[in-house]
């Protein structure tokens, strides 16, 4: 308590540089005294003070003006939950459909068309991480996905739950190696896999790979671009390896034979690894596919 005593006081003070004590005293509708009680550590405000300095710290542009609020007992992730489920009501109560942003990936990044698409709100879990990626023969940086509009739930974006994303459709942001792949936006399916390589006696390899679908772009497995084994090639022509991860002697005594044990095992290293997957470097998970409009992309939103 002391040390966070000790910030507090700096923290009012940094107000106190923007405010006299009385104008202070007079916002957050206490009494003269309290401020250099404040000043001196002998107290600390009440929780709806606290959050009263909050609220004055934002308005002043202060940094980090929750720190008043955590003093408060709120807790800053229930925050965010609650701030996305006001939000999500928000889009809900609207009316039946939401209007979402659409996006085109161009040399600047993505930037809006400046038109919106209307969906049934009941098909969008996360309105206001949705936006639809436009896809077509303008687009920058998009090396393999097929053309159309992809509806993107991007709440995940930026996530190594990798075991969440299983076998669903995923746009990713991946950079250029050796070669083989430019840099860019590739659309496909996400898998996660295991394998007993026999090069590396007893231990077991989990992989994560994405499985290409669009038409324009056909080259070889990245597997020895990654510095993998051929095992990558098993997987098809069309397969990216996103990330992988050995662990040495996991297999050890268990017969190749005891399919039981090694699924065992195995399933229990992804509970583990899995949540938090050591993506390849400059690997970046954009968002998860919820929809897609194949072939035309002048479908018209609104305005």
């Amino acid at each position: 308590m002391p040390k966070r005593n000790s910030e507090f006081r700096q923290k009012l003070e940094a107000v106190l540089e923007r405010m006299i004590p009385a104008r202070l005293a007079e916002r957050l509708e206490v009494s003269d005294s309290r401020i250099p009680e404040w000043r001196a550590g002998k107290r600390l405000p009440s929780p709806d003070t606290l959050i009263k300095l909050g609220y004055l710290a934002l308005e002043l542009g202060l940094s980090n003006p929750f720190f008043f609020w955590s003093l408060a007992g709120i807790d800053a992730r229930e925050l965010k939950r609650m701030a996305q489920a006001i939000v999500e009501w928000e889009y809900r109560v609207a009316g039946p459909t939401v209007a979402i942003p659409r996006y085109r990936s161009t040399e600047n990044g993505m930037e809006e068309t400046g038109q919106s698409f209307s969906l049934d709100s009941e098909c969008v879990p996360n309105p206001s991480a949705t936006i639809v990626l436009e896809l077509d023969n303008k687009s920058k940086s998009i090396v393999s996905g097929p053309m159309g509009l992809y509806v993107m739930d991007t709440f995940i974006a930026g996530t190594v739950n990798v075991l969440a994303l299983d076998g669903r459709d995923v746009v990713v942001r991946l950079p250029a190696l050796e070669g083989d792949h430019p840099a860019g936006i590739y659309v496909g399916k996400l898998r996660c896999r295991q394998q007993w390589y026999a090069g590396a006696p007893d231990s077991a390899f989990l992989y994560v790979i994405l499985q290409l679908q669009g038409e324009q772009f056909s080259r070889p497995s990245l597997g020895r671009a990654f510095g993998q084994s051929p095992l990558m090639e098993d997987w098809g022509p069309r397969s990216i390896l996103l990330g992988s991860h050995e662990q040495p002697q996991l297999l050890r005594g268990v017969a190749q034979e005891d399919n039981k044990k090694q699924d065992s095992l195995f399933n229990e290293l992804w509970r583990r690894v899995g949540p938090n997957f050591p993506l390849n470097a400059g690997v970046h998970l954009l968002g998860k596919v919820i929809g897609y409009l194949s072939g035309r992309t002048d479908i018209k939103g609104e305005k």
